[in-house]
């Protein structure tokens, strides 16, 4: 068992490094930043959500084209019963085009477009938190838009 001392000690020298290490991640410039806010929606998107099986077009074998990550896509199945509303495709998100970073927040944390409804089904009503948001915005932003051709209608 520890002497008090010993724990005051190591108490001590554990606060000091958290806060060595706080003071130098507010120091980080601002590229490493949005690096690190990038990488964060790359992982919403990727991980957590499952964003791309609706917005990434599929391969012949069925495989989601990387090479045209987020660009929009056919919706690749229906509801057995109809859905008022039902989409047959999912819009791009690479690139964010049509959507101020302001509006692309909202959307995210509300549920609600920029015409202050819901998206059509099958896209959720998200409810992301504000920074989960601004990650997913910032992850999105730095992909390549699709070209206007290749988009889907």
């Amino acid at each position: 068992m520890m002497q008090s001392s010993e724990s005051h000690k190591m108490f001590g020298r554990l606060f000091w490094a958290l806060m060595g290490l706080l003071a130098f991640s507010s120091d980080l410039p601002a590229a490493d930043s949005s690096a690190m806010l990038i990488k964060r929606g790359s992982y919403l998107a990727n991980r957590a959500s499952l964003c791309g099986d609706c917005h990434t077009p599929r391969g012949q074998q069925g495989q989601p084209d990387t090479s045209r990550l987020f660009q929009g896509a056919p919706i690749g199945f229906q509801p057995l019963q109809p859905v008022p509303g039902w989409s047959s495709t999912a819009p791009p998100l690479a690139g964010l085009a049509g959507w101020s970073e302001a509006a692309a927040v909202k959307f995210l944390e509300t549920g609600m477009g920029k015409n202050g409804k819901p998206a059509d089904p099958p896209m959720p009503e998200y409810r992301f938190s504000h920074s989960d948001a601004e990650a997913l915005v910032a992850y999105f932003r730095s992909l390549k838009a699709p070209d206007s051709k290749a988009a889907p209608k």
